[in-house]
C-alpha cells in the first residue's frame, strides 16, 4: 500500500502499475509519452522503491486530476529530483507549490534523504517561483534544460510559523484582505495609474476586469496559510482600498520574507506606506516568526528607499542590472532588517 499525501485542497499519491499503464497508452504527446514509460520502467527495475520512481497523481477533494509529479529516484548520494506540472486549466491557484512543497517535505523526512534537486528552463519564472516559494536555494548551475535548485534536510530551530493574511489596525490604517468588490478601487486608485507602475514588475492595468482578474487569483489564495496579500485602507477614506502591500517572497529555509508594496499617487508623501510597512514587519517579526525581513527598489524611485529606511532597515547596496520592471532591465537597492536588530 502506497503512503498518501494530504494538503488542504490536494491529495497526492504514487499511481499503480495498472493506472500508469493507462496513462501511458492515452498519452498522446511524444516526449511525456516516453517519460511516463521510463518512470514505469523505473518501478520495475525497483519495485522495492516505487515511490521515488512512480508518477505521483495530483487529485482535489472530488478526485478531479489537475496534475502529476514524480522524483526522479533516488541516486546513490540518497538526492532526489522532482519534476512536477500542473493542466493548465488549473495553474495560477498555487496548486503548484501546495504539491511540490507537500511532496517535498514528505522527500525529506524519509530515512537517508538528504536533499531533493529540481531544474527548469531558464525562462519559466513560473517554474522557479514554484520552487522560490518551497524554500529552494539557487545552486548556482545549470544542467541539460536550465537553472539548478536545491532543497536539503536543515534542522532547524527558527521556523516560520505562517498564519495567512490576517487584519491588521494602525492609528490612520486597516489592513485586510482583499475582495472581489474591491475591483473598481483598486483599478481607480492606483492599478490603473502609469506613474504608480512606473518603477513595478506589472503593467497597469487597462481596465476593471483585469483587477478583477487579479483579485479573484488572491482572493483564491487566501486559503493558503503562506499567502499575504494586504489590501490598504485609509479610516478616513471609507472602505475603499488606496493601495496594497504583500509578501511577495518568503523563504521558509532562512525565514526571510520580501515586502512589495504601492500606494495611490493621491495618498503619497503623507507617511501612509511607512506606516503600513511598520505594522506589516510588527506581524512577520512577532508573530510569523520571521528572522529576515527584506525589500529593494529601483534606485530611479528613492521615495520608496526613503520608507524602508524609515521603518530601520538597512541598505546592503546595490546590484547592477540585476532587476527587471516596466523601464526594462534595472539596478535594485537591497534594505534589510533581521529580528536581533528589530528587537535592538
Amino acid at each position: 500500500m502506497f503512503e498518501t499525501i494530504e494538503t488542504k485542497r490536494l491529495r497526492i499519491y504514487p499511481a499503480a502499475q495498472e493506472q500508469m499503464e493507462a496513462i501511458i497508452a492515452a498519452e498522446t504527446d511524444g516526449e511525456l509519452k516516453k517519460a511516463y514509460t521510463e518512470m514505469l520502467e523505473g518501478c520495475l527495475r525497483h519495485p522495492d522503491q516505487w515511490q521515488w520512481y512512480a508518477m505521483w497523481m495530483i487529485e482535489l477533494p472530488d478526485g478531479a486530476h489537475i496534475g502529476d509529479l514524480c522524483f526522479k529516484g533516488l541516486d546513490a548520494n540518497c538526492v532526489a529530483e522532482i519534476g512536477y506540472g500542473i493542466l493548465e486549466k488549473h495553474q495560477g491557484q498555487g496548486y503548484a507549490s501546495e504539491a511540490v512543497g507537500a511532496a517535498v517535505n514528505w522527500a525529506l523526512q524519509q530515512p537517508g534523504v538528504k536533499r531533493v534537486e529540481a531544474e527548469t528552463e531558464p525562462d519559466n519564472r513560473a517554474s522557479q517561483r514554484v520552487l522560490e516559494k518551497c524554500g529552494f536555494l539557487s545552486s548556482g548551475t545549470v544542467g541539460e534544460e536550465g537553472p539548478r535548485f536545491f532543497k536539503t534536510a536543515w534542522k532547524q530551530k527558527n521556523i516560520m510559523k505562517h498564519c495567512g493574511t490576517q487584519r491588521i489596525e494602525t492609528e490612520r490604517l486597516v489592513l485586510r484582505r482583499f475582495s472581489l468588490d474591491d475591483a473598481e478601487a483598486m483599478y481607480r486608485n492606483w492599478a490603473s495609474d502609469p506613474k504608480v507602475t512606473e518603477y513595478l514588475t506589472w503593467p497597469a492595468h487597462t481596465s476593471v476586469e483585469v483587477s478583477r482578474a487579479v483579485l479573484k487569483d488572491w482572493v483564491s489564495s487566501y486559503s493558503q496559510n503562506d499567502f499575504y496579500q494586504w489590501a490598504i485602507v485609509l479610516k478616513d477614506h471609507g472602505f475603499d482600498p488606496i493601495g496594497s502591500i504583500a509578501a511577495v517572497h518568503l523563504n521558509n529555509d532562512i525565514s526571510m520574507v520580501h515586502i512589495g508594496y504601492c500606494l495611490g499617487e493621491v495618498w503619497w508623501h503623507r507617511g501612509i506606506m511607512t506606516e503600513a510597512l511598520k505594522a506589516i514587519m510588527e506581524f512577520f517579526f512577532d508573530v510569523v516568526g520571521a528572522n529576515r525581513i527584506e525589500s529593494r527598489h529601483d534606485p530611479r524611485n528613492p521615495h520608496s528607499g526613503m520608507v524602508m529606511k524609515k521603518c530601520g532597515m538597512k541598505y546592503e547596496g546595490t546590484m547592477r542590472s540585476s532587476d527587471r520592471n516596466n523601464q526594462g532591465i534595472c539596478d535594485a537597492c537591497w534594505y534589510a532588517l533581521l529580528k536581533k536588530e528589530y528587537k535592538d
